[in-house]
């Protein structure tokens, strides 16, 4: 059957208009408009194919860029609503019984010489009174395959730069919370990694990674987000199960310098600058709590690498103090923690000669200078 309109020579082309019956009365529903492609009842196993239902808006053969020259749009919308919910609208593809089910593709064509690719947007209404509505993009369960992936791609550039992936959560008196988690695994938990771009160009650098908590701008007692990294907990019964490491590593390097870790804490313009704490947490029941270990690298040519702790100068009050303090023990019959401050060995037969060691109290120039003492513990036995 084949319905067509007539050519408009001098106006308009006609237009081809299919409307269903309207329902007046009170329960019952307007008519419906289903258009279906043709059924391929062969019986052999292979050759014979479903109908395909092809919904084409008219093209143009304006040769201008005008608007007027454009192709025809296609519009989809579900039905008004005056009282109740508006008519949805369902993209669904075709089921089998056998194998595997249809896609659904939602693609826009190539641009041509001079203009851009058509973009894709996907955004739900607003609401007044009630929340607006949600996206959701959800992979189906597979029950005995692997589960679906997720992809998101921004467009590759070859001569300019690629394009960019934003994720914003919405505004409000409280903004939105964004979430990154990966699913639970019976046997071994994904994996979430954040890398940078690599450069492959000449004395170039490859692409930060950046991850900065929220400011607070307000003028009047409000306080910076925290930025907090845990590693993850085990609840495992016996010694086998240990908790997450966390570990940050500068970049590794062929020819020039490794990469530096630098912990600082924030500035203040009027008041104190944040402290910067690194301990061990308690030990439980059974165990010991655990060691704070300092370490320069190993050496092969070089010197190797320093260890300096100095106090910051102050011009209006007492210079900070150092301290190094072994643990105290309430155990019976044994010692409290011993201090050692060794020099280093010269292990050379050669005229090695071992590190000196100097105790040195501070100068004063306009006073007396600093005293050293060195005494033994007390005993409250004697």
């Amino acid at each position: 059957i084949s319905v067509t309109v007539g050519t408009g020579d001098l106006a308009d082309g006609g237009a081809l208009i299919q409307t269903a019956g309207e329902a007046k009365d009170v329960g019952f529903a307007a008519g419906l408009v289903s258009i279906t492609g043709g059924l391929a009842s062969a019986d052999s196993e292979s050759g014979s194919l479903g109908g395909t239902v092809m919904v084409t808006a008219g093209a143009s053969s304006a040769v201008g860029s005008d608007v007027s020259g454009n192709g025809g749009d296609v519009l989809v919308a579900g039905g008004y609503a005056a009282g109740a919910v508006g008519g949805s609208i369902q993209l669904l593809s075709g089921f089998s019984s056998a194998t595997s089910s249809g896609d659904v593709q939602v693609l826009t064509a190539n641009s041509g010489a001079t203009g851009v690719s058509g973009g894709i947007l996907m955004e739900t209404g607003s609401a007044l009174q009630s929340n607006s509505g949600d996206i959701t993009l959800q992979v189906g369960t597979s029950f005995y395959g692997l589960g679906g992936a997720v992809a998101i791609s921004a467009g590759a550039s070859p001569t300019s730069k690629g394009g960019a992936i934003g994720l914003t959560t919405g505004t409000g008196v409280t903004s939105g919370d964004m979430g990154l988690t990966v699913g639970v695994g019976s046997d071994v938990g994904g994996k979430l990694e954040l890398t940078a771009g690599t450069s492959e160009g000449a004395d170039r650098i490859g692409g930060l990674l950046i991850a900065t908590a929220g400011a607070a701008t307000n003028s009047e007692g409000s306080v910076g987000g925290a930025l907090i990294l845990t590693g993850g907990a085990s609840s495992a019964l016996d010694t086998l199960g240990a908790g997450g490491d966390i570990i940050a590593t500068g970049g590794a390097a062929e020819q020039g310098d490794g990469g530096n870790v630098q912990i600082l804490t924030g500035a203040s313009t009027l008041a104190s600058s944040g402290d910067l704490a690194m301990g061990t947490a308690d030990s439980g029941t059974a165990g010991n709590s655990g060691n704070v270990i300092i370490d320069t690298g190993y050496s092969a040519v070089g010197t190797a690498g320093n260890i300096s702790m100095t106090v910051g100068a102050t011009e209006t009050f007492y210079g900070g103090n150092v301290y190094m303090t072994a643990g105290t023990t309430t155990a019976d019959d044994v010692s409290g923690g011993a201090v050692m401050v060794t020099a280093g060995s010269g292990t050379s037969m050669n005229g090695g000669a071992g590190g000196a060691l100097a105790f040195a109290a501070g100068q004063g120039n306009g006073g007396a200078g600093g005293a050293v003492a060195v005494s033994g513990g007390l005993s409250t036995l004697n």
